[in-house]
């Protein structure tokens, strides 16, 4: 029961007053129904956010193992260089959802209450700054969905992640399409995942014939795909690796986790990163 999730009696209400058809009546929103498919009820997927402007792309923040140092950055880079009204996305796993993991943990995770409490401090304190905020699920978010059975719409899931759920508009899907100035970019929490950076952008760009931002991997880098018609970047994340114990009492040979965020003006894409070697400050801020 979702409800006994939280401790909030109208969004236990709430909650315990939604049906299947509720539910389902939002997922519709973002559904077509073409020729012989209607007859069925299966729907076509084709409701992907579709958003113009200038804006952040954030993702990868894995509440609450969060470098919140860094994620000061993003206020303040959306105040100096974001018209109004400010757009930011979030494309992926705002949240660790460590108690909803399949896999065996090493450690106890935390309460769900206690991760939807932080991640409500951050989106609240994003709603000040921000006049539109999107979120896409990611594989970790999916993690609750998955436990759920899908028995929840997006609706629903922004109540229980933030107080400020009317000003979080929330994607049932894990790729936003961007025109921005004379450009087109595809931003994705994509399923693939490759040790080389850029690889996998570099797929997206053909598949979507578009410049292309990838989350998931945790790397941060910039280049152009192989026949140099795209940009493409690898946003990294707002993670803290060295509170990840899958990461950090295992040894392997997976790459060290990057961070970077995105500013997205007028076409350009400009990775922001904490590394001085690639983003020097004193230009942005």
């Amino acid at each position: 029961d979702i409800a006994a999730y939280v401790n909030d009696p109208a969004l236990k209400q709430f909650i315990a007053n939604s049906t299947d058809a509720d539910i389902l009546e939002q997922y519709k929103q973002t559904y077509s129904y073409r020729g012989n498919v209607e007859d069925v009820g299966l729907p076509v997927f084709d409701g992907k956010l579709q958003l113009a402007g200038d804006m952040l792309l954030v993702g990868d923040i894995h509440i609450p193992s969060t470098n919140w140092e860094f994620m000061e950055r993003i206020v303040q880079i959306a105040k100096r260089h974001l018209s109004r009204p400010r757009k930011i996305v979030i494309v992926g796993d705002i949240l660790n959802g460590d108690k909803d993991s399949r896999y065996e943990h090493i450690i106890a995770p935390i309460s769900r209450y206690k991760e939807f409490k932080i991640t409500d401090a951050v989106l609240q304190t994003w709603a000040k700054v921000f006049d539109e905020i999107y979120l896409t699920p990611g594989n970790h978010l999916h993690r609750l969905i998955r436990r759920l059975e899908g028995d929840i719409g997006m609706n629903e899931l922004a109540r229980l992640l933030t107080s400020a759920h009317e000003k979080v508009n929330m994607s049932h899907y894990d790729e936003v399409h961007i025109k921005s100035g004379d450009e087109y970019w595809v931003a994705t929490h994509q399923q693939n995942y490759a040790k080389s950076k850029l690889k996998i952008g570099n797929l997206l760009s053909q598949k979507f014939q578009s410049n292309i931002v990838t989350f998931h991997q945790h790397h941060s880098a910039l280049g152009r795909d192989d026949y140099n018609r795209y940009t493409i970047i690898d946003c990294g994340g707002m993670h803290r690796q060295d509170m990840m114990a899958y990461v950090k009492l295992v040894p392997n040979v997976m790459p060290n986790m990057n961070n970077g965020f995105v500013l997205l003006r007028d076409g350009t894409g400009h990775l922001l990163t904490p590394y001085p070697s690639i983003t020097d400050w004193s230009m942005w801020v």
